[in-house]
């Protein structure tokens, strides 16, 4: 008798076939879940209109699977997984490389002489409105608190100084830790704005350290199960308000359209249109057509294009705030 494993294959690599080759193929039969075959036929769908608007031809892709947890229960299991993707293709003339990482909870029950999937959940998603909290199985780091060389400057002189935001090396942090975590912070559990926060400080952008979590742009950490940082370092909709509202340090302005901005500059998401944001990325590359690609976290994604129509928290509601940031900051 075929386990429930060879089911799972079967799975991933229809979903890998479908990504690949940027089309809304037929699932499975054995998929008996009927909101996931909404949400991934609208997913699906959405990943063509991209690949028809970009003029895209796919060269190669790949799945690696890995399986975290198992539970199982006579003719019933359930596994956490994560599937990280490499789709290759090219536009124009030019070649290109996007990197995903999904995580799903998936259950399977033996009916009708074969395994079939009953119920697919998708693992902190871009769509999750969880307020941000460290992991614990992560032990205190040794926290970054200010940009020293940049306060020594200040420090200095007696007037306030201009600092340069440094894009390139924004963009070599969101690369570097696109799919990981750097120790010297915790790790969130949603943690897309965190690592916005981390990726535009890496451009030398300065905190402005108030103390008070709802003022200024900072972050310390966890001590003694006490929280350290201010909302706007951690929250999706404080970062995008902070950013265009910010009158020292890093500062930004919204452009109108998504070939407006640079390397180093944010999108923020609003999937449901109600106002209030729920989702950062950083651009880290342009396509052919002069369109940004974008690093995040939560679902962990590297020069992901920037429409998310592949995503399953994209609806037509979704609205964006394109976030230009200054290239000069004023310090503290």
């Amino acid at each position: 008798m075929m386990s429930w494993k060879n089911t799972l294959y079967d799975y991933v690599l229809n979903k890998n076939e479908s990504s690949v080759e940027c089309t809304a193929m037929d699932l499975p039969l054995f998929i008996a879940d009927e909101s996931y075959i909404a949400r991934e036929q609208a997913r699906r769908l959405g990943e063509a209109a991209i690949s028809r608007e970009r003029s895209l031809r796919p060269n190669n892709g790949e799945t690696k699977l890995r399986i975290h947890d198992v539970r199982s229960i006579r003719d019933s299991v359930t596994v956490e997984v994560s599937m990280y993707q490499v789709k290759q293709y090219m536009q124009s003339r030019a070649d290109y490389s996007e990197e995903k990482l999904e995580r799903e909870r998936i259950s399977f029950r033996f009916f009708d002489g074969r395994w079939r999937i009953t119920a697919i959940e998708h693992i902190n998603t871009e769509q999750s409105l969880k307020q941000p909290m460290p992991l614990e199985r992560q032990s205190s780091p040794s926290l970054p608190f200010f940009n020293y060389s940049i306060l020594k400057k200040v420090n200095e002189s007696p007037h306030r100084q201009q600092q340069l935001y440094n894009r390139s090396r924004v963009v070599e942090y969101a690369d570097r830790w696109w799919n990981s975590y750097n120790p010297a912070y915790w790790e969130f559990e949603v943690d897309c704005t965190n690592f916005a926060s981390q990726c535009i400080f890496a451009g030398s952008a300065p905190m402005i350290y108030t103390g008070k979590r709802g003022l200024g742009w900072w972050y310390v950490g966890m001590e003694h199960q006490q929280e350290l940082w201010s909302f706007s370092w951690a929250v999706a909709n404080a970062l995008k308000n902070y950013s265009i509202s910010s009158t020292s340090g890093f500062r930004g302005y919204l452009v109108d359209s998504p070939q407006q901005l640079e390397l180093g500059d944010m999108i923020a998401y609003d999937w449901d249109g109600d106002g209030r944001y729920q989702h950062n990325a950083i651009v880290t590359m342009k396509d052919d057509n002069g369109m940004p690609l974008m690093n995040a976290h939560t679902n962990n994604s590297k020069h992901r294009y920037w429409s998310y129509r592949d995503s399953y928290a994209w609806t037509p509601n979704t609205r964006y705030a394109f976030i230009h940031i200054n290239d000069e900051m004023t310090m503290p």
